[in-house]
């Protein structure tokens, strides 16, 4: 059986200040709803004047609700204390035999409570969503007994997901070690000769670099919209290889940069602070997909380097990192890379036709295999996601 409370009801606010300089902790909040290293700059700041927040106690930032439509609140879990902001609201669970302090972050995790605390920041006068909005939110509980079991259930998904996501890490890391033994340090096991070098930054006989540009494209043909429906892809529906969207989306209803057709085998690449890792391979029909112009398309010219080899030379953190740097050379109010500046002509370093051929058929197995575990995972965060929808009305 479900009771109904306001939040105001079961929680109280916490102001506890980091006046004797007991804690130097200093964390921020993500958009993922985690405690996350600050960013600010705090030297010759007061942190006297922060708010710690203490173990199963909350700390929200209320006014991102406006800015980014969704509203950063962690639970620290930890068993040590952290300082925040001073601007953010702390706040702890009144009664734990009402409501557990990790049935409550489920719920705050929920895209319905973003959606709503965005309408209230909208229609609010001064804007932003504050103490008093939350605590007149309504939430609907179950028993303690349901709760302790769905975040059990939530937790052991949690669990399994994270051992898949280690396991897809690991798996990079070998093949980029790889990479960097066989290819870049020309040290393969297939190369011809054992020290034959040639004249050229000293790399093995067949090893040579060339330019991106000679080995794939920036498709740019504008979709055809044919129906009167399609999936939009921006910048932020991709990510580290994965697609965060397959909804469809009346064409009528879309943004003006919502132009590109795309095909499978083809690269999306964002334009846009490369760091984010905002990419992935298209492994599947993309007739009913269109994709924003801040997205490359990129697409293979020739047959001697696969769409893989290319996607992972792209995808490599020190790829990433070199190209996050040549957009922050540039002025804009974006970090931006573009493909014929930036893509067409880098050099990377291509070996000879053996060595290639061996390298592509592990990246071939580590891709079937990671994006085979990435399915898994995307489906046991679907799972994990209705577990935080439970049957709610209203919010």
């Amino acid at each position: 059986m479900k009771s109904i409370y306001k939040i105001g009801d079961i929680v109280h606010a916490v102001d506890v200040r980091n006046s004797n300089m007991q804690c130097d902790n200093l964390l921020g909040l993500s958009m993922t709803k985690e405690f996350r290293p600050s960013t600010s700059n705090i030297v010759g700041t007061d942190l006297s004047k922060y708010k710690i927040v203490g173990f199963n106690q909350f700390a929200v930032d209320f006014m991102s609700a406006i800015r980014v439509h969704r509203m950063p609140i962690a639970l620290n879990r930890t068993g040590d204390d952290i300082i925040v902001s001073p601007a953010y609201g702390v706040f702890a669970v009144n009664d734990e035999s009402i409501v557990l302090p990790e049935y409550l972050m489920l719920w705050f995790s929920r895209s319905e409570f973003d959606r709503y605390a965005d309408f209230k920041s909208d229609s609010a006068i001064r804007g932003g969503f504050d103490w008093i909005e939350l605590c007149n939110t309504y939430i609907s509980l179950p028993t303690r007994m349901e709760q302790e079991k769905i975040v059990r259930d939530y937790q052991v998904i949690t669990n399994r997901i994270e051992s898949l996501q280690k396991i897809v890490e690991d798996s990079f890391k070998l093949v980029d070690m790889v990479y960097t033994k066989w290819i870049e340090r020309g040290q393969s096991p297939y190369r011809d000769g054992e020290i034959a070098l040639t004249n050229e930054n000293d790399l093995p006989i067949g090893w040579h670099e060339e330019e991106l540009g000679s080995y794939i494209e920036s498709y740019s043909k504008s979709h055809s919209f044919s129906k009167e429906a399609l999936i939009f892809l921006n910048t932020s529906d991709i990510l580290a290889g994965r697609f965060l969207t397959n909804a469809y989306m009346k064409v009528s209803d879309m943004p003006g940069q919502a132009k590109k057709q795309i095909s499978k085998g083809d690269i999306l690449f964002s334009e846009i602070r490369p760091a984010n890792k905002r990419f992935a391979l298209v492994r599947f029909d993309a007739s009913d997909y269109v994709v924003s112009t801040k997205l490359m398309v990129l697409r293979t010219t020739q047959n001697k380097l696969s769409n893989l080899r290319i996607y992972h030379y792209l995808t490599m953190e020190k790829t990433l990192m070199d190209l996050h740097r040549e957009a922050d050379g540039k002025s804009g109010t974006f970090p931006q890379i573009t493909f014929d500046d930036n893509l067409r002509h880098r050099k990377f370093v291509v070996a000879n036709e053996k060595t290639e051929e061996e390298f592509n058929k592990m990246l071939k197995a580590h891709f079937d295999y990671c994006f085979s575990l990435q399915d898994e995972i995307d489906v046991l965060e679907n799972i994990r996601s209705i577990l935080i929808h439970q049957r709610e009305k209203g919010v």
